[in-house]
């Protein structure tokens, strides 16, 4: 089972996040369809609303564009995570998508909410985060997958002059880390897999939660960037499993041109992992 996880920032990065084209989302599907992945985990993906379109959801237009790139069918799911809207009209409404082969054996998706509200009167302005778990019936049994967008560390803890250095410190994160592994812990069986933007370093406390949860990076020791905004590098999407053998981890650099470059200020990252035998 191939997996791969990015976040393609609304499909607009090509307007600095402010509106996604066609010509985006064809781009984004042609780099989707030629990574060989069997499922796919993507964060930041919109529905209706004005950055992402407001005729079709921007997750179906996506779909669309993935079955033009290439002979594969997919079916898709997506996870709401929040909405904003002005007299009506939705202005952005991003969420979590499930892409996955036709021919895999899947069930529904469960989703669970796992934002924490660190200041109850600035709930109103808070960006919903979800997890969204996914599973796939394979030859050697169940494995589930789970698909999630952390939050940043909370602003007033660590203002925007720290930010790079605070990646996976705030006690926000620590929260909604600590959500995410009970929703994991009561929803996921023996074989499962964790990828995502977490917005964690390696080796922060939130990530360090994930060691403590029996998961393993098959990244652990490399700190190759995996998001850029500006001059500022980051390596803050990973894929973590418990109860799976890796193989073949492959990690595109934001600096290294290639299929990826200039979609989103992230990068995929991409592994095969299959359920480990009791």
């Amino acid at each position: 089972m191939r997996l791969l996880t990015w976040n393609v920032r609304y499909c607009a990065h090509a307007l600095r996040g402010l509106g996604s084209t066609r010509r985006g989302l064809e781009r984004i599907a042609a780099a989707l369809a030629s990574s060989g992945a069997d499922v796919i985990a993507l964060q930041e993906v919109e529905d209706r609303s004005l950055r992402g379109g407001l005729r079709r959801s921007q997750d179906a237009r996506l779909l669309d564009a993935l079955h033009g790139a290439g002979p594969l069918r997919w079916r898709a799911w997506r996870a709401p995570a929040h909405h904003y809207s002005v007299a009506g009209i939705p202005l952005m409404s991003p969420g979590l998508l499930w892409l996955a082969r036709e021919e895999l054996s899947v069930s529904e998706p469960v989703v669970e909410e796992v934002t924490h509200v660190r200041l109850p009167a600035a709930e109103a302005l808070k960006q919903g985060r979800v997890a969204s778990l996914l599973r796939i019936h394979t030859a050697e049994g169940p494995l589930d997958l789970v698909n999630t967008h952390l939050s940043l560390p909370a602003f007033l803890e660590v203002g925007p002059h720290r930010l790079p250095e605070r990646m996976g410190d705030g006690s926000n994160q620590l929260a909604e880390m600590n959500n995410l592994l009970s929703f994991v812990e009561r929803t996921g069986g023996p074989h499962i897999v964790i990828a995502g933007d977490l917005n964690s370093r390696p080796g922060s406390p939130a990530h360090a939660r994930l060691a403590a949860a029996g998961f393993d990076d098959p990244w652990l020791g490399h700190d190759t960037p995996t998001a850029g905004f500006g001059r500022r590098r980051m390596h803050i999407d990973h894929i973590v499993g418990r109860g799976v053998v890796w193989a073949d981890p492959t990690l595109h650099t934001v600096d290294v041109a290639g299929a990826f470059t200039g979609l989103s200020d992230h990068v995929p990252k991409a592994v095969t992992v299959v359920a480990r035998g009791e």
